[in-house]
């Protein structure tokens, strides 16, 4: 292969294509083993696979693409390209087809965690002489691998306790992350679109991400309910202010300004959904929150940042054509439905289950379509 590519001249062109592919098939093939037209031969159960892939895998790809092509802007230092991008993303590769390997639990556990040490030793010597970004994105990447390893840790030995609070601390870091990057990039991109300044009082985001972050943390037995209602509702309430703060009507013009709202507005459904759990078995039982953060929140806020920084970074114009617009309308619906459909019509499950994530991949499929000659092409204005 050559190495010399456009392909593999900057991290978010592999990893955005990665981000694509998982994102379609892992859903893909999960409902056909659900519904008996496909055997998955994985050295876990189905299920386990179908969610750790998606709460981890989906995420390692997005970062993967998303912080180190931002840290080399951020610190005005040449992305990793060639050689090490190819690396790491064959790396990311090769722990997703462990999953399909006759590996006993002990090589899984080391195969399926080799991705987030490598991305943060890239990302660590690229911020290492930058503390603003080095000491908020390297903690958090690695606070989310070690939720990644008591995840898996925790199936593998049967260790149910692990695995459940694996997996809450780290669709919570998840959240908290995307609320940052966010309310990092919204400003931005806000500006450079309307040509308008917008800025959060610093106090209102020290409490939104410290509320976020107090929720990360695994809850000992014996925590009083009103204890976490309390922090979730601070959360909200902090982090609602926060996304007013962060948008101008004129947003409501730009589909992808507009894109990034609805999915950081799903975040806060999410957490709302979660505030109202512990008095509504329905939605603890439907996994609301897990979907609404993942599937919508995550879904929609990278689909908003993978199409904005895909163009911007190849010198095209940053405007959401028809197809785009059709994606994020695709997931944003799928989303929705496999949060609602569940809850609202439980007959239904099936049917609306395999509606939401038909509709789910077809817009990550849309996306791959669109811009895979974006990836694979010099920049326009080369």
């Amino acid at each position: 292969m050559k190495l010399h590519t456009p392909f593999l001249s900057i991290p978010f062109r592999p990893f955005f294509f990665l981000a694509a592919i998982i994102a379609m098939l892992n859903p893909s093939f999960w409902i056909l083993s659900l519904s008996g037209s496909l055997v998955l031969s994985t050295s876990i159960s189905p299920l386990f696979w179908h969610g750790h892939e998606m709460v981890f895998g989906f995420t390692e790809a997005l970062l993967g693409g998303f912080l180190l092509t931002a840290s080399a802007n951020w610190t005005q230092t040449e992305p990793y390209r060639g050689g090490p991008l190819l690396l790491l993303a064959t790396v990311w590769v090769l722990e997703r087809a462990s999953f399909f390997l006759p590996l006993s639990s002990n090589a899984l556990l080391f195969a399926g965690s080799t991705f987030f040490p490598l991305l943060i030793g890239y990302l660590f010597f690229t911020v290492r002489n930058h503390p603003k970004q080095r000491n908020v994105f390297i903690p958090i990447v690695t606070a989310l691998f070690l939720a990644k390893l008591a995840h898996l840790y925790g199936h593998l030995d049967d260790r149910f306790d692990l695995e459940s609070s694996g997996l809450q601390s780290g669709v919570a870091i998840i959240r908290m992350l995307v609320f940052i990057i966010a309310g990092r990039v919204l400003p931005f991109f806000t500006r450079k679109r309307l040509d308008i300044t917008i800025e959060v009082k610093p106090f209102l985001t020290r409490t939104a991400v410290l509320s976020l972050a107090l929720l990360c943390l695994p809850q000992p037995e014996g925590t009083p309910l009103w204890l976490t209602e309390l922090i979730l509702f601070i959360a909200l309430v902090a982090n609602a202010a926060r996304n007013y703060a962060l948008f101008d009507k004129r947003t409501l013009r730009v589909p992808m300004l507009l894109v990034l709202h609805v999915g950081i507005n799903l975040l806060l459904l999410g957490i709302a959904l979660e505030l109202l759990g512990g008095h509504t078995p329905s939605l603890l039982a439907h996994q609301a929150v897990l979907h609404t953060t993942l599937a919508g929140g995550l879904g929609v806020v990278a689909i908003g940042i993978m199409t904005r920084v895909s163009l911007g970074h190849t010198g095209r114009v940053i405007q959401a054509d028809s197809w785009t617009i059709v994606s994020y309308l695709s997931i944003f619906s799928g989303a929705l439905l496999r949060v609602l459909l569940p809850v609202v019509y439980p007959n239904q499950y099936l049917n609306g289950l395999y509606l939401a994530l038909a509709l789910w991949a077809f817009g990550f499929f849309v996306f791959l379509i669109g811009y895979f000659r974006i990836w694979t092409s010099k920049r326009a204005d080369a």
